[in-house]
């Protein structure tokens, strides 16, 4: 009679896969914090759009920053479609290829909250050479890689405007997030 022994997986496995759960905890425990935000904004489009907007430009901003590390990094521009709920997002970096950004995004695509996934449809270009160089789409379950970003719709807003205390209101939603938002990604 034959025993087998059983076989268990190295410890590391087991370390990356526990990592990768809590990372998973605390993405549904901020999508969480996002739907509240939401319900605090009511029903106007253009209001949730603008949080929603603000929310995903700073977790790219973070995972940016993190993918720079001690190299520098530009947030080019900002351009928005709020009809068709689409942003773009371009970034530049000092001493890296932005194709290795889209790489770094697409293996991080699991960070990005269901409600921001959803909701918004989000492009990522690279700024000063967005002509020539690919960008990606991101909307609900796909991170999608644009080989000739002319192929990147037109957003024709580049700036939000706010009324009243709408700023304020907005801001303060993204300040709570942000912590945690730079919590996700920073803790690798």
């Amino acid at each position: 009679m034959i025993i087998m022994k059983e076989q268990k997986p190295p410890n590391n496995l087991i370390s990356l896969d526990e990592h990768r759960r809590k990372k998973e905890a605390l993405v549904a425990e901020i999508d969480n914090s996002i739907r509240a935000g939401l319900e605090s904004v009511g029903s106007d489009p253009e209001a949730e759009f603008k949080l929603l907007a603000e929310i995903y430009s700073s977790l790219l901003q973070t995972v940016a920053k993190k993918f720079a590390g001690s190299s520098n990094y530009d947030l080019g521009s900002r351009d928005y479609d709020i009809k068709k709920s689409s942003m773009l997002l371009t970034f530049g970096f000092t001493d890296k290829k932005f194709t290795e950004f889209l790489d770094y995004l697409k293996q991080r695509f699991y960070l990005i909250p269901e409600t921001l996934k959803s909701k918004m449809t989000v492009y990522v270009g690279e700024h000063d050479k967005f002509s020539e160089s690919p960008a990606a789409k991101i909307k609900e379950q796909r991170f999608e890689r644009i080989n000739d970003s002319k192929n990147v719709p037109a957003h024709d807003d580049d700036s939000l405007s706010h009324e009243g205390g709408e700023f304020e209101k907005l801001r303060n939603i993204g300040f709570q997030l942000r912590d945690r938002l730079r919590e996700l990604v920073e803790v690798e």
